[in-house]
């Protein structure tokens, strides 16, 4: 999978610390000089693009300069070829030429040209994308002192990308750029600590991590502090501080948020309880195509809870959402095809969802699935495969999963009769919470 290891803006902001390593002087220099040196024609081009005492640049111009002094081996010059290739300065966007170019600065051990190297070769822009030459780049490049170097790796080692899965090396990496302020290494390493892979787990400093790029105004570390302030039974619950930040992330964009603040609204948890404002979230959040947004908007909708009641309408966001990939609006979508509720009565379609989300890991639809098998409905009756998906549900941890399983063994439905087997899953079920279960168990024992 393709992924960019840091904002794109960062190419330009390298190319103009880049310039400012040097002095541009106000004398104008003859643009036909055939003898000026390959620094003198470098220069020239940072005093095409920079256009001291001009009312714009000329990116056209500075082209050229930093072609001639390239072509004679100007490290800085085709770095900065690289860049306005890549970015379409003064020239068409090229990304085969921008990564011929920082190939090029590269091999004269030029930091930076080795690090944007690396970010294209590991997106695949210009050319084959190869995380492993990618990785040995970035290695390179932390090394050589860029900072941003300490992220990528980070997010290398986190991610296996090039690299075997190391938790505690991305820690490192993470912890050295959080050092030098980079805001993603802050809010990476912060959820390694929420998580604890790679670190002791440590809410509190997960908090102090993300909330330094959140403070800075990121609407994604906002996210993340309103999420884990959100959190039951974790010693840092905060609800009305969780409010905060996910109407500070909303306020930004962050559809999740408006998502987890509809939630919060809904239920009254650290705010007013407001059903319409809550639907309000949703329809929002909906709107920026966020998946939880159009399932809990179509669930509104369906119920009529905080909006005018209109099932078609709940079932169309459902399947917005279904369509998008999310097992949630998946099973929702298939129960409400089983039950006819919205929608006509279509349990071949809903089998195809139970499928989809089943193999995607959502538990409910295994044990969806495993019934539909059981009693052929909506597909060819098969106990055996139907025995498989709810055995996979329990072995999730389901107690719904483990109810079934004990009414098959008691029944004998797919399985040879065992009322010891039936008592033992239907404990298991009980154990995790599930009253009905204790019925059953005292049928059971008499």
């Amino acid at each position: 999978m393709k992924r960019t290891l840091l904002p794109f803006f960062a190419c330009l902001a390298l190319l103009l610390s880049c310039q400012c390593e040097f002095h541009v002087g106000s004398k104008d220099k003859k643009d036909s000089d055939k003898n000026q040196t390959p620094d003198e024609l470098y220069q020239e081009g940072l005093h095409h693009l920079r256009a001291p005492g001009a009312n714009e640049a000329r990116p056209e111009k500075a082209l050229l300069f930093f072609t001639r002094a390239a072509e004679q081996g100007h490290a800085d010059a085709q770095f900065n070829l690289g860049v306005m290739y890549e970015r379409g300065i003064g020239v068409k966007a090229d990304p085969a030429q921008a990564l011929a170019w920082y190939r090029k600065s590269a091999l004269q051990d030029n930091p930076k040209a080795i690090y944007n190297l690396g970010v294209m070769i590991d997106n695949g822009r210009g050319g084959p994308e190869n995380p492993g030459e990618a990785f040995a780049l970035f290695q390179k490049a932390a090394d050589k002192g860029i900072s941003d170097a300490f992220y990528s790796l980070g997010f290398c080692y986190e991610h296996g990308r090039g690299v075997a899965a190391d938790f505690a090396m991305a820690a490192q990496w993470y912890q050295k750029a959080a050092d030098k302020g980079d805001g993603s290494a802050q809010l990476n390493l912060g959820l390694l600590y929420e998580s604890g892979r790679g670190v002791q787990a440590d809410l509190k400093r997960a908090l102090e991590l993300i909330g330094k790029p959140a403070a800075a105004g990121g609407a994604l570390a906002m996210f993340n502090m309103g999420r884990i302030l959100e959190r039951e039974n974790s010693g840092v619950q905060d609800l009305p501080g969780a409010v905060g930040w996910y109407q500070k992330a909303a306020d930004k964009g962050n559809a999740k948020a408006m998502t987890n603040l509809g939630l919060l609204t809904e239920e009254g948890r650290g705010i007013e309880k407001d059903p319409k404002a809550a639907a309000a979230w949703f329809s929002k959040a909906a709107a920026l195509d966020d998946p939880m947004g159009m399932l809990n908007l179509g669930r509104m909708m369906l119920d009529g809870v905080g909006v005018e009641k209109d099932p078609k309408g709940g079932i169309a966001w459902f399947r917005k959402a279904a369509d998008l990939g999310n097992s949630i609006a998946r099973y929702n979508l298939a129960v409400c095809l089983e039950d006819g509720r919205g929608t006509e009565k279509n349990p071949v379609e809903a089998v195809k969802l139970y499928q989809q989300s089943a193999g995607a890991g959502h538990v409910m639809s295994m044990v969806n699935l495993g019934l539909a098998y059981i009693n052929g409905r909506g597909i060819l009756q098969d106990y055996a495969k139907g025995l498989e998906w709810i055995t996979k549900a329990a072995d999730a941890g389901h107690p719904l999963g483990y109810m079934n399983l004990g009414l098959l063994h008691e029944e004998g439905f797919g399985v040879k009769q065992d009322r010891e087997k039936a008592q033992f899953y239907y404990q298991k079920a009980l154990d995790l919470g599930f009253p009905p279960a204790a019925e059953r168990l005292k049928k059971l024992k008499k």
